[in-house]
């Protein structure tokens, strides 16, 4: 269960790797004939509120049970919404979390982390690209994401410690594995790599894809400088999480500028 946090190669992921890689069976974005039971449940839990919820649990139920005993093949679902919410904010991340262990108890959860100081940047110019969405500041922008609710894709988008605390005590430390956005981009072999593992597919035939990125924008000049007026409140936002992670988890961050 690939939880796709914003702007830490999930689209790249989605189109370039799970859905052509042999020897797994992807049910995740894009929409397909094969994914679009799998992407219909995704919704439910990351949009219905409580009382819808419990209503078509049953059902739910069901569907996730079929996606598991139909196959012989490593399931993958992958979807930012599992990170972030539905745009219409009725459920938060905890109880996604919660959903997802009652339909898949034996899931392991993948997260992909990114550092703050750029996640936020890369974030702001996706933003500003949209159509429809009107040209503001990051300043502006970020002034947003502190005052979002948390029903809300606010900063708590890249809490990535307590994202990963919410799912270990679901699913247990061994069954959430944490990997770095730094490591994909730099180091994609290494990368794949430990991320066939954990799926549980052939090391050599995960390599063999070809290595394409997707979603990469330089950011616009007055993020950049923008951005830079605001580094010591993201790096302070931030800081906490982050050294949760290192102690925690043992994740070396800071060697990587994350905000520590």
């Amino acid at each position: 269960m690939h939880v796709g946090v914003p702007k830490t190669g999930t689209t790249a992921l989605q189109h370039n790797f799970f859905m052509r890689c042999p020897g797994i069976r992807y049910v995740g974005k894009p929409q397909s004939v094969v994914s679009e039971p799998a992407i219909a449940l995704v919704r439910a839990i990351a949009a219905l509120d409580q009382a819808d919820w419990a209503s078509g649990l049953a059902a739910q139920t069901a569907r996730a049970a079929q996606l598991v005993e139909t196959s012989q093949y490593p399931i993958v679902i992958s979807d930012e919404e599992l990170s972030a919410g539905a745009l219409l904010g009725k459920v938060d991340r905890r109880t996604i979390a919660e959903r997802l262990k009652a339909l898949f108890p034996d899931a392991t959860i993948v997260l992909v982390i990114r550092n703050q100081l750029t996640a936020l940047p890369s974030l702001y110019s996706y933003a500003m690209t949209m159509p429809g969405v009107p040209r503001i500041s990051f300043a502006a922008w970020l002034e947003q994401l502190r005052g979002a609710g948390p029903l809300s894709r606010g900063l708590q988008l890249f809490e990535y410690a307590e994202l990963a605390e919410i799912y270990t005590r679901l699913f247990g430390r061994d069954g959430v594995v944490i990997l770095l956005y730094e490591e994909f981009r730099d180091h994609y072999e290494r990368f794949i790599a430990r991320l066939a593992e954990c799926v549980g597919i052939d090391t050599a035939t995960a390599l063999s894809l070809p290595n394409t990125r997707m979603n990469s924008r330089m950011p616009i000049n007055v993020e950049l400088d923008a951005a830079a007026e605001h580094e010591e409140f993201i790096r302070d936002y931030y800081a906490p999480g982050n050294r949760r992670l290192s102690e925690v988890y043992g994740i070396d961050v800071r060697r990587l500028g994350y905000p520590h």
